[in-house]
């Protein structure tokens, strides 16, 4: 892992308070559907006029764009692939007086996006929507018709809050993105190093509100064959890899997805063997991590108690995009203590998906 050359914190932090929906849309409805539901995302709205449904789990709000016309749905025929075509951040000032204020410092006004919400350009074509409580309380209240749902408790997954999204950008255009988040929103530039394991070789950062509430890692492919080149590829350019999604509990949430038919990358045993010198007295079940395939890292704080991570990724069950099952106990990172068990992972899938050929 080569450093790279930190960034300076950001100046005039836009305030922000977390992630408000993720906008996504597909070209294959059935496949998109089927797979919510098997995350246990359940139906709790349906615009009274478009194609666009609301989606959600806990805190979690999926937006689901079918609509022909919308950005969203040209951005799906253009990749030809499920896509996630904008997200929403909660900001605490009038959205329209805060996008004046990040256009002002360089950011890219975006007129198109969903349900005329402020938004402007971000990575892959993406929309960043801005979100302030009025417009929150309109989207949910007044754009969507409810749906009747019927939930079973017993079989919750309790997935509980976004935690955060990551972002692939085509090569040589991190430190671009790197600045566009740290000048115009004001946000902090978290970590940046390179991974090479195998065959796998990228760059990995992490922007960071102020509060932490606003997590975005991204990568950028230093080869032609890891999994971030091949998203790049088969997403037609940049644009968000993956969704973090706390559970409240990791290994109850882990076992109840797979139940339902989600698929987990495998974890090596090999990996478990290192944790306890890796992390003497950590405190957690090793065997239930082991056997549910769940990553853990931690780092120790002023008083010697380790703050921990615990994550565990889907195999790409929507193409392009995979997901995360994440529990934080005091841990604000990503999970650097996994880096190697996790590429070496994404790497043995390639190979079983036929991206890559075996050694």
């Amino acid at each position: 892992m080569q450093p790279h050359k930190n960034l300076r914190d950001g100046d005039g932090s836009l305030p922000t308070n977390g992630f408000s929906f993720v906008e996504m849309a597909s070209n294959n409805q059935p496949e998109m559907l089927d797979f919510l539901d098997n995350f246990n995302f359940m139906q709790v709205g349906q615009h009274s006029e478009l194609a666009i449904i609301h989606f959600q789990q806990g805190h979690i709000h999926l937006i689901i764009n079918f609509d022909p016309d919308s950005h969203a749905m040209q951005q799906a025929r253009k990749k030809d692939c499920h896509v996630i075509t904008g997200f929403g951040i909660r900001v605490n000032d009038c959205s329209k007086n805060a996008k004046q204020l990040l256009v002002s410092r360089g950011g890219q006004s975006s007129p198109n996006g969903l349900m005329n919400i402020p938004a402007i350009q971000g990575p892959g074509e993406q929309l960043l929507y801005l979100v302030d409580p009025a417009i929150e309380r309109q989207l949910y209240e007044q754009f969507f018709q409810p749906t009747p749902t019927v939930v079973d408790d017993n079989n919750r997954v309790n997935l509980k809050v976004l935690d955060h999204i990551t972002i692939n950008v085509n090569q040589g255009e991190l430190d671009h993105w790197h600045n566009f988040f740290v000048e115009v929103f004001g946000f902090d530039l978290w970590t940046d190093y390179e991974i090479k394991v195998g065959k796998t070789w990228y760059r990995f950062s992490a922007i960071m509100s102020k509060n932490s509430k606003v997590r975005l890692p991204m990568n950028e492919p230093l080869d032609n064959i890891s999994t971030v080149a091949e998203f790049v590829a088969n997403n037609s350019g940049g644009g968000s890899q993956h969704l973090a999604f706390q559970a409240i509990d990791i290994v109850d949430s882990v076992s109840k997805l797979r139940k339902r038919g989600i698929d987990f990358l495998t974890i090596p045993d090999t990996y478990y063997e290192m944790v306890e010198s890796r992390m003497p007295n950590h405190g957690e079940d090793l065997e239930q991590l082991k056997k549910h395939h769940i990553l853990i890292d931690g780092i120790k704080d002023d008083k010697g108690r380790y703050l921990l991570l615990e994550q565990i990724f889907t195999k790409m069950m929507i193409k392009p995009i995979f997901f995360e099952v994440i529990k934080r106990r005091g841990n604000r990172g990503f999970g650097d203590g996994n880096v190697t068990a996790l590429s070496k992972s994404l790497e043995i899938d390639q190979i079983r998906r036929g991206v890559l050929k075996g050694s």
